[in-house]
């Protein structure tokens, strides 16, 4: 948690404890009779507010998990990498896949991709990166994939 954000939640349960403190005192002082229609006034506005802050977070979840959702195929791009070894990047991945050292050639399962689905996908590119291996640049595999060193 980031120090403004424990500073507001500390400013909160210290604003919320002395109001609390408060009402308390002021419902002794008034009286029973008193208190009970000013509780009712006051938990009449504190539900208000309570369900506009509900409506509020159920927005704002929305929002969030549109965000979190993967993004829609498109382009994927590397740029200005300097590795040490090789790069792979992948995407697309629609049955097994298998990198390193390669076992024994597997029989496809499935037919290869068909050219609207390879155009749905975008582009990948590799730009300004230096590696000292392969640079392997995977993407829209429908069947097993075996890539060796």
């Amino acid at each position: 948690m980031r120090i403004r954000q424990r500073v507001l939640v500390w400013a909160a349960t210290i604003t919320g404890g002395l109001t609390l403190v408060g009402l308390g005192v002021c419902f002794t002082i008034t009286g029973l009779d008193r208190a009970d229609k000013l509780a009712s006034v006051i938990g009449a506005f504190v539900s208000l507010v309570g369900l506009v802050l509900s409506v509020y977070g159920v927005v704002l979840t929305r929002r969030g998990l549109s965000q979190l959702q993967p993004p829609l195929p498109g382009a994927q791009r590397l740029e200005d990498v300097d590795a040490g070894r090789g790069i792979d990047v992948v995407d697309g991945i629609y049955g097994n896949m298998r990198l390193g050292v390669p076992a024994p050639p597997l029989v496809p399962s499935t037919p290869p991709l068909s050219t609207t689905a390879a155009a749905v996908l975008g582009e990948q590119s590799v730009t300004k990166v230096r590696a000292n291996g392969n640079i392997r640049v995977i993407r829209g595999v429908r069947g097993d994939l075996e890539v060796g060193p």
